[in-house]
């Protein structure tokens, strides 16, 4: 599977996503995902971002890419909590575990840190399979 979340562990739950990057988007299991503070819209995480799709919310699953208009919507599955298997991961915009965010984790409490202490922090922990 392109998307390893360890038996037993993890949660999974959808989202819906629309397309306005002005070009068709692919979209792959493994694709790491953030979610918007202002309307809970999810887009894939960049960590200079500053809309709240800087700190990572969950992982993308599934067996196959998605293809999605410009413009277009598409149901996005993804692991929110559990292990992943961190050698799937995906960053569209050059991102990596080790990427520093530029705010706190969890809005308030957690020092600043990395996409990978963010995805801990939010319970998704990335492990070598």
């Amino acid at each position: 599977f392109p998307v390893t979340i360890q038996e037993g562990q993890g949660i999974t739950r959808s989202y819906s996503y629309t397309n306005n990057t002005g070009d068709d988007q692919t979209l792959s299991p493994g694709t790491v995902w953030g979610m918007a503070d202002l309307d809970n819209s999810i887009l894939p995480l960049v960590a200079s971002a500053t809309d709240g799709t800087q700190i990572p919310f969950g992982v993308q699953t599934g067996l196959f890419d998605i293809v999605v208009a410009d413009g277009g919507t598409a149901i996005i599955t993804m692991a929110v909590n559990g292990r992943v298997d961190q050698n799937t991961l995906i960053f569209v915009d050059g991102d990596s575990l080790n990427t520093p965010v530029n705010r706190r984790c969890d809005g308030k409490n957690v020092p600043m840190g990395t996409i990978e202490a963010c995805m801990i922090r939010q319970g998704i922990i990335p492990i070598d399979v």
